[in-house]
């Protein structure tokens, strides 16, 4: 079932670690096939993409990894949604068909209220397509393929790549080998058919009724193969916090079963939006929808007005979204709208762009301020915070800062033959720098 995947994994040969520098795998994004890419998932994306430049920068080994949700009971349930109430051809030919798929899933949910031997049958489905049904097996390519194609375009949008893309299918032959040692902790036992193990306490369903793996079990047989593939010497989850317990359990059930590294598994939790979730794709289009007078403060630009509205659009859309703490909940509304107020990616965008076209001129120059020279010096200790804390609210924040600083100095100068541009210019490349961290393109950049 790997062959569905076309970036499989990157080998631990192709990141040997002659110089010993620590090996991070970044479990990010991680999108269930079959629905739209959800809020959720694409700030995973973002934040484990600062994670993985900035630790990059730092001297850290980074993995990229994205984990697709491409197997479980809910598989059974929209692929019976499919074959009743579906047809591929026309869900091809939708322009949003993973919008088109998840709301069959939601009508299985309207019928089965009505009928609740539907939820027999659909789990029947996933039984065959888990013991291999050469028709189910077919039916659920084709889901992969089409939810891979379209979460590809929105990447490809973002600027985002991966070093393994894989699903949770591809961890069954892994599920055998560690089930095999759970049955054989003293901590499982069978109970109504199902194996659980009772960690501290509490019993944890590990394989069902129906023999078929839980989500839970497929996270531990992944956790396994990525050590046993990347020998990380830390293993971050940027995964909502709704996902607590679950990696709490995961690194329990890890320890009991005496894998040593359990303890370097990290979950960066963050929190969900507050208010009802557009989709990606809507969100993109939404921010490309801007004051076409935004485009004229850039007249000077050689990028094109398409390529400056494409970068305006994206890096408010990443900026936004990062600007939050990781634990905070926040409404998005007009958010990703792009603006040249303070505190905003445009206000920073042009900053940038008009003192590249400033070059210091000739006799003496003045001392910069002084609160302006102290915050660019805390461009290094900013970068220690959000490696230490894991959000990359601290940099934006620290990048508005920055900004404004640089603003009041730079434009409050009516002449700027005495200012002193060698501070100003030492301001803008620290600024690209930090959005170049987060994946945000300058204008002209």
């Amino acid at each position: 079932m790997t062959s569905i995947y076309s970036i499989d994994e990157k080998k631990l040969t192709d990141i040997t670690n002659t110089d010993n520098d620590p090996i991070i795998t970044i479990d990010m994004s991680s999108p269930n096939i079959a629905k739209p890419m959800s809020m959720e998932h694409l700030r995973s994306t973002l934040i484990g993409n600062t994670l993985s430049n900035l630790l990059t920068k730092q001297g850290y080994k980074t993995v990229k990894i994205n984990h697709i949700g491409d197997w479980g009971y809910h598989l059974g349930k929209i692929l019976l949604a499919i074959d009743r109430w579906g047809d591929r051809k026309q869900i091809e030919s939708d322009p949003q068909p993973l919008q088109a798929l998840d709301e069959l899933y939601r009508e299985y949910f309207r019928r089965l209220q009505f009928n609740p031997y539907l939820e027999e049958e659909s789990a029947q489905l996933f039984g065959r397509l888990t013991y291999g049904d050469e028709t189910i097996i077919e039916q659920w390519q084709w889901l992969v393929r089409l939810s891979l194609e379209h979460f590809s375009q929105i990447y490809e949008t973002l600027g985002i790549t991966f070093d393994s893309i894989r699903g949770e299918s591809c961890y069954q032959p892994v599920v055998k080998k560690t089930l095999e040692r759970m049955r054989q902790a003293k901590e499982s036992h069978m109970k109504d058919g199902a194996l659980l193990l009772t960690i501290e306490g509490e019993d944890i369903r590990i394989l069902d009724q129906l023999e078929l793996s839980t989500y839970l079990t497929r996270d531990l047989a992944a956790a396994v193969h990525r050590y046993e593939t990347y020998q990380f010497d830390r293993a971050l989850y940027v995964v909502a916090q709704e996902q607590t317990e679950h990696f709490q359990q995961l690194t329990t059930i890890l320890g009991t079963l005496d894998y040593s590294w359990a303890t370097d598994i990290v979950h960066v939790p963050f929190s969900s939006l507050t208010t009802p979730q557009p989709t990606v794709p809507y969100l993109l289009k939404e921010a490309k929808n801007m004051d076409p007078s935004l485009l004229d403060t850039f007249r000077e630009a050689t990028d094109s007005r398409e390529t400056i509205r494409s970068k305006l659009a994206v890096g408010t859309i990443i900026y936004t979204m990062l600007s939050h703490q990781n634990g905070e909940s926040f409404q998005l509304e007009n958010a990703v709208q792009p603006s040249m107020r303070p505190g905003h990616l445009g206000y920073i965008l042009r900053l940038i762009d008009e003192v590249s076209r400033v070059k210091q001129a000739e006799g003496e120059k003045e001392e910069a301020p002084e609160a302006l020279t102290q915050c660019i010096d805390r461009y290094l200790a900013t970068i220690q915070t959000v490696q230490d804390t894991y959000d990359p609210s601290h940099l934006t924040h620290y990048l508005n800062e920055l900004s404004q600083l640089t603003s009041k100095y730079f434009y409050n100068k009516a002449e700027h033959d005495k200012i002193n541009m060698t501070v100003i210019h030492k301001s803008t490349q620290v600024l690209t720098d930090g959005l170049a961290l987060m994946g945000i393109k300058t204008i002209n950049g």
